[in-house]
């Protein structure tokens, strides 16, 4: 039988949990004519969240998804941007060729049958001397493919904070300037680097300041979360009480990667059993699991910690808050408040924390890894 809990992976159907709140407002702005930038923290599912988004409205409006991440070049760029939005609003490749050489007329279209959908590619290679004027008329293509279709067209960009690896400050003004006139365009911007995309849309010095609305995701609440686990549980044959759900709920904190990734694993040990009830044994069981899957990740990340940055990380997985009193400060030899300052922009630069609604946090388990393995207290019965 097959898992039905699935994390680390872009999710959808029965595997995305909840959301209907956001999915209404975003779907409701983008339709309004809103570009949209979400925010959250690391694994909250943005990705799933905005695919899913994508195809409830395919049908109503033209709809493209933009990877940032694998393009290296201002070139790759344009090719990129031009080809998705082009594919997306054609289904017939005699129309998505027409369309192409109309759209981008100095540029010879191919198309790819790789993949299915086909997808019409762009090649800008050999045209350098044209480069900087077909950037331009690549920045407006959903517009014109808009007004060909008579139809909306909503564009994606995952992992936005990219656009700086391609002399972002040039590129970030030209898109600005031609996005902010597309009437019938709407704009999604996600990154899984919170600073950099706060740079990008919230520096007032910066061309994508005050461009769109800003969305932050919250973790999902835990009354859909014990629906969603206990479903899922319960379809596959397995009994999962609510005290259970709750003690798996207070482990995760109902951070959607985490609780996706323990009941992943709860579900495993459970399967196999003949009695398939989950019981808190079964919890732990799961949770040394992960611990073991995740050893080699969780070394590397201490070994690689500065001396104050280890007692920032044992603050945090001890419960600390508050790492500026002088109390704090003694009891985990930060030696000084500016010392626990620095240890901890250190440690977020690197993204092992972060600060989420003014508190620091960090991974679940890499917490009780160091509670574990560092510190040496040995998980608590689960009640």
């Amino acid at each position: 039988m097959k898992n039905p809990f699935v994390f680390g992976i872009e999710v959808s159907g029965k595997q995305f949990t909840d959301r209907k709140d956001e999915i209404s407002e975003i779907k409701s702005d983008l339709l309004s004519g809103q570009s949209v930038i979400v925010y959250s923290p690391r694994r909250y599912g943005k990705t799933s969240l905005v695919k899913k988004i994508l195809g409830e409205l395919k049908n109503e409006v033209v709809t493209a998804y933009i990877d940032i991440y694998p393009i290296t070049s201002k070139e790759g760029l344009a090719e990129t941007f031009a080809g998705k939005v082009t594919s997306s609003a054609f289904t017939k490749i005699d129309e998505m060729i027409n369309a192409a050489r109309e759209i981008l007329p100095d540029v010879s279209p191919k198309i790819s049958v790789k993949y299915e959908p086909a997808e019409i590619e762009f090649s800008i290679k050999g045209k350098e001397r044209d480069m900087d004027k077909i950037f331009l008329e690549s920045m407006d293509v959903p517009q014109k493919i808009a007004g060909k279709k008579n139809k909306r067209v909503i564009v994606a960009f995952d992992e936005f904070q990219e656009i700086r690896r391609l002399n972002g400050d040039e590129i970030e003004r030209i898109m600005r300037s031609h996005f902010q006139s597309q009437r019938d365009v709407s704009y999604i911007f996600l990154g899984s680097k919170k600073h950099m995309m706060k740079d990008i849309f919230e520096n007032k010095n910066k061309p994508f300041f005050r461009f769109g609305k800003h969305i932050s995701l919250k973790k999902i609440p835990g009354k859909e979360f014990s629906e969603f686990i206990k479903n899922n549980f319960r379809d596959t044959g397995i009994k999962a009480g609510d005290e259970i759900i709750k003690n798996i709920l207070d482990l995760t904190q109902c951070h959607p990667h985490y609780t996706q990734q323990i009941c992943h694993e709860i579900w495993y040990a459970v399967a196999a059993k003949e009695n398939q009830e989950i019981n808190a044994g079964d919890i732990d069981e799961a949770v040394e699991k992960v611990l073991i899957n995740q050893n080699d990740a969780y070394l590397s990340i201490w070994d690689a910690a500065t001396k104050g940055e280890r007692a920032i990380l044992i603050a945090l997985a001890s419960g600390e808050t508050s790492f500026f009193s002088s109390k704090t400060i003694d009891e985990y030899n930060m030696v000084s408040q500016s010392h626990a300052q620095r240890s901890l922009e250190g440690l977020e630069r690197k993204e092992v924390i972060e600060k989420v609604n003014g508190k620091y946090e960090i991974d679940i388990f890499f917490s009780e890894w160091i509670k574990r393995k560092i510190i040496q207290i040995r998980p608590q019965a689960h009640s």
